[in-house]
């Protein structure tokens, strides 16, 4: 979703005669350390995934108290920049997106019938098997029901999403499309 949202911001900003070099220009307090969050995250998933050492073994089972660090890091430096506008929106999203992880083992519940309607049956094998990271099947037991995954999205690359990821993609959509149009030249017709 959100690279769809990246896209959408770039082809409405530009549809609002922005630039995307003007992203630049934007000071975002902390973008170094996001980045490296990013691809430490990414790293350990890359990792995960392609081990079968112990080591593998232990960070699978750790990965979902590191996703929540992650993702509260991640809030803690989208609030030192809540001066930007739409931030608060993104941030929004990710708190939304949170909840359902915190309250559920660190998993983001998925609603398997919303899977199977866009396809994804060998991922709905997986998550029986608890074989996934980053998520877990919606049960009697899930917490924050509403705001887990349970939106099909069979656009682009389907996918099934929450209530917390459309806020923050239209956040990031209006983000990107805010900023690339700041300090663009407006002609004035006589």
């Amino acid at each position: 979703m959100f690279i769809e949202a990246i896209i959408g911001g770039i082809i409405l900003g530009r549809l609002r005669s922005g630039n995307i070099s003007a992203l630049e220009n934007i000071k975002f307090k902390g973008w170094k350390f996001l980045i490296a969050l990013l691809l430490i995250d990414l790293g350990l998933r890359f990792y995960i995934v392609k081990s079968s050492s112990s080591l593998g073994l232990a960070l699978f089972n750790y990965y979902p108290m590191f996703s929540i660090i992650f993702y509260l890091l991640t809030i803690v430096i989208l609030d030192l920049n809540k001066n930007l506008k739409y931030l608060r929106i993104i941030q929004s999203g990710y708190v939304l997106n949170l909840l359902p992880m915190l309250t559920n083992g660190g998993k983001m519940p998925v609603l398997e019938s919303a899977l199977k309607s866009i396809g994804k049956f060998a991922e709905i094998e997986l998550l029986k098997n608890n074989a996934l990271l980053t998520h877990k099947l919606v049960d009697d037991t899930t917490k924050f029901r509403l705001l887990a995954d349970n939106i099909p999205f069979p656009y682009f690359i389907p996918k099934v999403i929450s209530i917390g990821d459309i806020i923050l993609s239209i956040g990031l959509m209006l983000f990107i499309s805010h900023y690339m149009t700041i300090g663009r030249k407006v002609s004035h017709k006589r």
